[in-house]
């Protein structure tokens, strides 16, 4: 019998993290059409991914009812965030696109936010993991006691 918790009633579009995750990927879709032609299949390509992985991910975490799937989909939405931070200042190094000083603020607070749920997920995990070994040594206890 799984002792799985029955996952939270959710409404992604009430999530904080799910509105900024959706914010920042359509304004980094916004951008693609500044990008030179040879880029279209390089960086733009790559901003556009990082930025529907990041959406993908962050809805993923949110919805999902497994402790240690919540920690694996935080981890990749972290990831996510991080390329996306990387390519954008890349591309704007690269003047294919202006870089708004606003939006690397945003990618930081929402890879601030994810690192908190990164965390809540670790621990569940954690005390999930626990509670499971103190069932599994109890049974195993009273098997043993059968056997005696």
């Amino acid at each position: 019998m799984s002792r799985q918790p029955s996952p939270k009633p959710l409404k992604l579009e009430s999530e904080p993290l799910w509105k900024e995750a959706c914010s920042l990927a359509e304004y980094m879709y916004g951008k693609l059409a500044e990008f030179p032609e040879e880029e279209k299949w390089q960086s733009e390509n790559k901003l556009r991914t990082e930025a529907n992985n990041l959406l993908y991910f962050i809805s993923q975490g949110l919805g999902n009812a497994s402790p240690s799937n919540r920690e694996y989909e935080w981890g990749l939405a972290r990831r996510s965030i991080s390329a996306l931070k990387t390519i954008y200042r890349f591309a704007t190094r690269q003047k294919f696109i202006e870089l708004e000083p606003e939006i690397m603020v945003r990618l930081d607070g929402l890879l601030k936010l994810i690192d908190v749920e990164v965390a809540k997920a670790y621990a569940d995990t954690e005390a999930y993991n626990k509670q499971d070994m103190a069932d599994w040594r109890k049974k195993y206890e009273l098997a043993k006691k059968a056997r005696s």
